[in-house]
């Protein structure tokens, strides 16, 4: 593999990496549709690996009810 080629493979790591890094914050209307953790969740928000999970939106936090 020559110099050039391993330079554009590095790149393209690179970007496809960040780009799911990158997302949009939730309008006003769909964060006061979220009153827990399910809705959140559904909202396609991140959750959080801990136990029990939780899920980030909005500025809040919603624990999943076990």
């Amino acid at each position: 593999m020559n110099h050039m080629n391993r330079l554009a493979l590095i790149a393209a790591a690179v970007v496809l990496m960040g780009a799911g890094c990158i997302s949009m914050p939730p309008s006003s209307s769909e964060v006061d549709s979220i009153t827990d953790f399910d809705s959140c969740a559904a909202a396609g928000n991140p959750i959080m690996e801990s136990y029990p999970r939780q899920c980030a939106a909005g500025g809040k936090t919603y624990v999943e009810q076990l």
